[in-house]
């Protein structure tokens, strides 16, 4: 996303016009035969303020889903859960996320686009990092946290993939479950607190 110096309410009222836009698009098209032409046609905003924000439309999905999962694992920081509950959850959420959005994120993935499935993985990896590297604090990390964001984010995006082309065939609770036990290592040990 390019820098802006502020994001104010009008600004924001374009952002969800440009994204309800694309999604309204997306449930006729695949994501690759719709055009920024088109997303800012549907949204009544002109090309120039699209550009002013976002460099394609891809940037505006990474805007979006970055913003609702962050607020997700706001969400959960806030309930004040530790160690493997609040990891746990974690992956929880995640998958809560992919069953709602369960129709674009379909279509961002139809037909194994490596595109749509690079994008949606790059996203959830970007949020793991930020979330791991900001849980630093109360875990001691066993793994460099680059990597291990970017093994949960390719297990969560094949997983939730594997999940949706087999029309949900668990619920969230077992789709949790299964993805737990297939990652579950002991990735970090809790740090002490000082006395």
């Amino acid at each position: 996303m390019k820098k802006t110096t502020r994001v104010n309410s009008t600004t924001q009222k374009n952002y969800k016009k440009l994204y309800t836009a694309l999604t309204e698009l997306m449930e006729k098209n695949d994501l690759d035969n719709i055009s920024v032409v088109d997303i800012c046609t549907k949204a009544g905003t002109p090309r120039a303020t699209f550009y002013n924000h976002f460099e394609d439309k891809y940037d505006l999905l990474r805007y979006f889903f970055n913003s609702k999962i962050s607020g997700l694992l706001k969400e959960l920081r806030e309930k004040n859960l530790k160690g493997k509950e609040l990891i746990d959850d974690m992956i929880y959420e995640i998958l809560l996320f992919i069953s709602k959005n369960a129709v674009l994120l379909e279509k961002m993935l139809r037909n194994d686009s490596s595109i749509g499935i690079y994008e949606i993985e790059k996203i959830i990896n970007n949020v793991l990092y930020i979330n791991f590297k900001n849980l630093q604090s109360e875990f001691e990390f066993l793994l460099p946290i680059e990597p291990l964001a970017s093994f949960y984010a390719g297990a969560l995006v094949f997983t939730g993939k594997w999940w949706l082309d087999n029309n949900q065939a668990l619920t969230y609770e077992e789709a949790t479950v299964f993805l737990k036990k297939m990652i579950d290592v002991n990735i970090y040990t809790i740090k002490k607190k000082m006395k």
